[in-house]
């Protein structure tokens, strides 16, 4: 019983990691070592491109573009233009998690957003660009495989309990 237990938690585990929920940090690459000013810059974003109307993740490392070494002391901000400029930029203040600067966008558009990752420190300033095409909203991705995990889970309970009815009945009998 313990087994089933162990696999239906691995399970979960593996399914629930392609939607994003069970990193921590990281995600997709979609800058590696841009210089940007005095700083280097790497960003990932989560969930993994393409995007949906929705809130993004963004995991970004600053590092001393002439030693390579990972700064903290950088005040980091996401600004992200809307698509055709229609509305106003969405503005992201990033906490300090580690060596990560870590900041959530809610894109509430489809379309081709430009974001800018914003770096001010001791060093200098600098910025990094990206664009990021975010699709309209749909099934959140997490829905599918949190279903199937449920499924398991059920069936297991649905499974251990036919089992033991059958040893009580079983014993009953004898």
């Amino acid at each position: 019983m313990r087994g089933f237990v162990a696999v239906g938690i691995a399970v979960s585990v593996i399914l629930l990691q392609g939607t994003g929920l069970a990193l921590a940090h990281g995600g997709t690459p979609v800058i590696t070592d841009q210089e940007a000013g005095p700083y280097k810059v790497t960003v990932w974003i989560q969930p993994s491109p393409p995007l949906r109307v929705g809130v993004a993740h963004l995991s970004i490392a600053v590092a001393d573009a002439t030693s390579d070494e990972l700064v903290n002391d950088v005040v980091v901000r996401v600004q992200a233009e809307p698509p055709q400029r229609s509305a106003d930029p969405v503005l992201s203040e990033t906490t300090l998690d580690g060596p990560f600067y870590d900041a959530d966008l809610v894109l509430e558009g489809a379309g081709d957003w430009d974001v800018t990752i914003l770096m001010e420190g001791p060093l200098g300033s600098g910025q990094a660009t990206l664009p990021v095409a975010v699709q309209p909203g749909g099934l959140p991705r997490w829905l599918i495989p949190a279903i199937a995990a449920l499924a398991l889970v059920v069936g297991f309970l649905v499974w251990t309990g036919l089992r033991g009815s059958r040893q009580v009945s079983g014993g009953d009998s004898a």
